[in-house]
Formats: C-alpha cells, sequence, structure tokens
C-alpha cells in the first residue's frame, strides 16, 4: 500500500469510523451523505491541520488530482507537490482561515460545494476573499477536489 492509500485509509478511519471502498459504479444507495454541518467541521478541521506546521496534515484533505487556486497563492496549484511546498510556506507566515459567511451547500451523489467568504490571515496581512470548496468522495473518503478563493475589492 502507497503512503498516499495508507494516509486515506487512516483519514477515512479517523473521519467516518470506517474506510469504505468505493464502487466502480454508482447508485443512490453508493451516495455518501454530506451536510453543511460537514462542510463546517470539514473546513474547521482543514483550518486546524494548517496550525499543525506539518504540510501533509494539510495536503490529507485534500484528492491526489485536486486543482487549488487561491487569492494567496502567486500561480495555480495542479499536483501533490506544488501543494505541499505551498502549505509549508504558508504555515511559515502563520495562515490562518476564518469563515464570515457562507452560502447554501449545494449537495449532489459523492459531490458537494462549499461556498461563502473567509478571511485569511497570512503573514502580517488580512484579505477577504470569496471562497469555493468543491469535495468529492474519493475511496470513500470527502476530499478536496477543488479549492479557490477570490480577493474581495
Amino acid at each position: 500500500m502507497t503512503n498516499r492509500k495508507l494516509a486515506l485509509a487512516v483519514l477515512a478511519t479517523i473521519l467516518a469510523g470506517t474506510a469504505t471502498p468505493a464502487l466502480a459504479t454508482t447508485t443512490t444507495k453508493d451516495c455518501k451523505p454530506f451536510s453543511a454541518a460537514d462542510a463546517r467541521d470539514r473546513f474547521d478541521r482543514w483550518n486546524a491541520s494548517l496550525a499543525s506546521g506539518t504540510a501533509d496534515a494539510v495536503a490529507l484533505w485534500y484528492a491526489p488530482d485536486a486543482k487549488l487556486q487561491l487569492a494567496i497563492a502567486d500561480k495555480p496549484i495542479n499536483d501533490q507537490r506544488a501543494l505541499r511546498q505551498f502549505y509549508e510556506g504558508a504555515m511559515l507566515k502563520g495562515l490562518k482561515a476564518d469563515v464570515k459567511e457562507r452560502k447554501p451547500l449545494e449537495v449532489a451523489c459523492n459531490v458537494a460545494t462549499d461556498r461563502g467568504v473567509v478571511e485569511y490571515t497570512h503573514g502580517g496581512k488580512t484579505v477577504k476573499a470569496e471562497f469555493k470548496k468543491v469535495y468529492e468522495v474519493q475511496n470513500g473518503v470527502w476530499l478536496i477536489k477543488e479549492h479557490q478563493s477570490t480577493v474581495l475589492r
């Protein structure tokens, strides 16, 4: 088992109590539930992982093929190596996020979109931005597939 798969299995156990493998076909009964409370909880836990000082702890929240376009990043992030490098630097600058407003959660089978307004603290500066996190079930675990934020002017 690769380190990534092992880490996902551990995360699945922590988040869901059991790790459930994804099936090749999806039916309604295969759709994992996701609520507004789940979105808040995952955001809070993601934010807490920033304080851990370990980029790997943050990276575990993201799908291997996640795409990031963040207001506080210089360029889009399209792979796990770049994601880890970004968060290593961001954590050194004390990155924190505080959700100020949330829009209604959009949920489909094994995909959920959380949107709203967030205030990032980074390098002694505060930036208010609109955010979007798209979660997707991969190997039985809800992971961040897409993460975007745009500075509010």
